[in-house]
């Protein structure tokens, strides 16, 4: 696979999974209208299981800043999952926002030049 479909492939395969939970009456039609109060409350819902998916991620992370002990045991396994389930409900927050993987990549470059350059500056 070219790298450069990998984002595309990702959204695609996230896209069905949501069709057929649409079929199932699980999830509403997408994109759904960020001006209503239906649509703003589906989308903070899967910004929280987001949320959820990365403080499980921090969970599998033994060592927190007040341990003394160093634990060097890690399930990078559990930890990679957690980040698998965090991505794939960000990418349902994108679809469901009519936010698609070119719009997304625009973004993150334009973004990514402005906190470079703010490096660049001293910032």
């Amino acid at each position: 696979m070219n790298r450069s479909d990998s984002l595309y492939e990702i959204f695609d395969r996230q896209r069905e999974f949501m069709g057929e939970l649409v079929e199932h009456d699980r999830l509403p039609e997408f994109p759904v209208d960020l001006t209503t109060k239906p649509g703003q409350r589906i989308v903070k819902e899967m910004i929280w299981n987001l949320v959820e998916e990365m403080a499980e991620a921090s969970f599998v992370l033994k060592n927190r800043q007040h341990k003394i002990t160093d634990d060097r045991t890690l399930d990078f396994a559990h930890f990679l999952e957690e980040l698998g389930d965090a991505f794939a409900f960000f990418v349902e927050v994108c679809i469901l926002s009519g936010i698609g993987p070119t719009e997304l990549f625009a973004e993150y470059c334009r973004k990514n030049e402005t906190v470079r350059q703010r490096l660049r500056d001293g910032y």
